[in-house]
């Protein structure tokens, strides 16, 4: 246990450390998505299912690693960021075949978790156990969610994306109204994270909240851009 706890190396952005786990995993989900290319829906729903566990299963490992340390927060290690939000509804919906839901988590997902690919909140790298868990979270919640819309062919639309702006901002609003309550940050809805992010790019608070309103339609768009190219060329 001890071993998984060691802070000596701090994370280094743009290094090995960032690329290696991306590269790493993203390969092994491309080679599961091709071997499955021929599946049958109901199969890859199922493999869809059994891979969105894997994110939800580092939540809860990371919430045991931080509980068995006596260092559990409720301001801090609520499941309320998108990414662990994300990886805890990706199961359910895969499970019960919802696919409008499925749907709004790959724009909420290529907005958001992908963003968390680009410049990670992370402090410690390897062995520090943050580290393993931050990338299977995020590679593979950005993998299924390309395998949600691509290899199982739920295709959106934009009344998709008008259901991730009602939905989304639902969440948004009521986490803000959490982080007053709490004194928390979730979304980072309260402030900016202190591992530096796209967010020092917008402003200081509250401006940059509007700016990630508008940051966030326009990755919608361009989420949805290979899909309207597709659409128009089947015309």
């Amino acid at each position: 246990m001890e071993y998984f706890l060691d802070e000596s190396t701090r994370f280094q952005s743009f290094t090995g450390m960032h690329y290696h786990p991306i590269w790493g995993l993203g390969l092994l989900l491309w080679l599961t998505f091709r071997y499955a290319a021929d599946w049958e829906k109901e199969r890859k729903f199922k493999l869809g299912f059994y891979l969105s566990l894997l994110p939800a299963l580092t939540v809860f490992i990371r919430l045991s690693f931080v509980i068995s340390q006596g260092k559990f927060k409720i301001e801090d290690d609520l499941p309320l960021h998108l990414c662990r939000l994300a990886a805890l509804l990706y199961p359910v919906f895969f499970y019960f075949k919802n696919e409008k839901w499925i749907k709004i988590l790959y724009f909420l997902v290529m907005a958001g978790t992908f963003q968390g690919l680009l410049t990670p909140d992370l402090i410690y790298s390897w062995p520090h156990f943050s580290y393993p868990l931050y990338w299977v979270m995020h590679v593979v919640l950005v993998g299924v969610a390309i395998y949600s819309v691509s290899g199982l062919g739920l295709k959106p639309t934009w009344k998709d994306i008008g259901n991730t702006l009602i939905y989304g901002n639902a969440i948004f609003i009521s986490t803000i109204i959490i982080n007053f309550w709490l004194g928390s940050n979730y979304f980072f809805t309260a402030r900016k994270p202190v591992t530096g992010s796209i967010l020092d790019l917008m402003g200081p608070w509250p401006w940059y909240l509007l700016v990630m309103e508008v940051i966030a339609f326009l990755l919608f768009i361009i989420a949805y851009i290979p899909f309207m190219i597709k659409k128009e060329s089947s015309e």
